[in-house]
Order: structure tokens, then sequence, then C-alpha cells
């Protein structure tokens, strides 16, 4: 197995509750997750991950795939002794929850997915925005990201948050980025959907342009247990743009154990 770097942060959430892991979105960090930290804190004792050459994660020092990280996460828990626990995630931090689905349900309670799909719709592209950031950098990838991240709302209410995630976009390290660029390019479980038995919450942003509702119906189709919910309001940075409303789902769909499937 490949060693990533990636970088674990324990949040202060309620004594003796469940674990809930949190995943962020390529370019981001764990600070995706902070306008929702207090409201899961609530309920879960919170466990976020970041990507190598992310947020405070060292950077990568060689390739790694989709499952390299969701071993690393599983390693981790089982060093601070949890056996079980729920997983959520955004973009590439929800495709690890999908592979944690697949292949370590005694683990993963159940999984929400925001943002994502079953694999990505062209491969060449991801390999093709890795090379351009190794040439020229992330600044050869950063202009626009405002515009797909952030819904136009979001926008104009809340310019202190997407700020904040673009500075940490632009300190992101660059090999480390593409390295992740490439381990997307790879990803594909839409032939194993069907073997996912944990309860998935697959949920979207309806102002999202990179990510549309349809790859979030393919997956909650797909899989065996499987509820499909909209965030109003949101594009590709939910838990940012809407923290509340993805708290509140989160915590009822990890109450409900997915039993009530549908569209919402």
């Amino acid at each position: 197995m490949v060693t990533t770097n990636v970088r674990f942060a324990r949040s202060q959430g309620t004594p003796s509750a469940e674990y809930l892991v949190l995943g962020h979105s390529l370019g981001t960090s764990a600070a995706l997750w902070d306008p929702a930290l207090a409201l899961l804190g609530e309920k879960f004792t919170v466990i976020r991950w970041e990507l190598p050459g992310h947020g405070e994660a060292a950077r990568a020092t060689a390739r790694f795939e989709i499952q390299d990280l969701s071993e690393d996460i599983v390693d981790h828990m089982s060093s601070i002794g949890v056996t079980q626990f729920r997983y959520a995630g955004v973009s590439i931090g929800a495709t690890v929850g999908l592979d944690l689905a697949l292949r370590h349900a005694e683990v993963v309670r159940s999984a929400a997915v925001i943002s994502t799909g079953a694999s990505v719709d062209s491969p060449d592209a991801w390999r093709e925005r890795a090379a351009l950031v190794r040439t020229r950098g992330i600044a050869a990838i950063s202009e626009g990201t405002a515009e797909r991240w952030f819904s136009a709302a979001t926008r104009k209410s809340a310019p202190n948050v997407v700020d904040h995630l673009i500075d940490v976009l632009h300190a992101t390290d660059g090999d480390s980025y593409a390295y992740a660029c490439e381990a997307i390019a790879d990803y594909d479980v839409r032939a194993r959907l069907g073997d996912v038995q944990v309860p998935i919450l697959a949920m979207w942003g309806d102002a999202d342009r990179l990510v549309p509702e349809a790859r979030s119906v393919e997956i909650a189709q797909g899989v065996q247990r499987g509820t499909v919910r909209r965030i109003v309001g949101a594009a590709h940075a939910s838990p940012s743009e809407q923290p509340v409303d993805v708290a509140r789902s989160l915590i009822e769909f990890f109450a409900s154990d997915g039993d009530d499937h549908g569209e919402r």
C-alpha cells in the first residue's frame, strides 16, 4: 500500500458519541466542513482528514489511488480503537466514501457521498489537468474556481467563505493536486454499485455545474440501500455554503440508517 501522507484532525464532539469521519473536495481542506462542525459535533465525535498536500497535510511523494486513501482511514480509525464509524465526503472525498462502503462494510455503518459520481466524465481531461498543474502550478487552473465551487447566492452573501477556500486552493501543493487528479481519472465503480450493502445518501447541490443531479441519482439507484437528496442554494462546496441543511440532513440520515429510501 502507498503511504499517502493523509492528515487526520479530531474535532470536539459529544462525549462517547459515535464517530463521524469527514472528507473534503479536491483543492480544499478540512476547512470545507468548518461551518457545519458545531451542529455535527452535537451528535458525533468528528474526525476530519486531509488529502496529501492539502491544508496542513504533508505533500504526496508518490502516486496514490482512491483505495490507498481508504486504507489510511481504516488504519487510522483502528489505531485509535474505533471499530465502526459513519462517513461523509465531498467530491474526491466522496469517492473514498463509496470505496469504503464497497470494501470495508464491516467498519462503515453508512455513508453520505456529496457532489460526486460513480465515475468521471473524461479520465483524459483529469490527466491533462494533472499535467497542466505540474507544468504551470495551481494558478493555471484557479481562474473561474469561485464560479464552479459556489452558487451565485453564496458568492453574494458569504464572500469571506468564498475567499477563504480560494486561498486554501492557492496554498495547495501542485504535485499532490496532480496525483489526486490522476486518482480521480482511474476511479470507476459503476459496475460495482450493486455490491454496496451499507446505506448510502447521495447529495447534490442544485447549483452544481461540476457534478449534476444525475450522478447522485445513479449512485442512489445503483446501490442496495440508496437515498438521494438535493441541497438547495449550493454548488460544489455545500458544507460551507449550506452548513445547516447539510448537517441536519446527515444527522437525520445517520439516525435512520437509511431506512426511508427515496428522493427528497
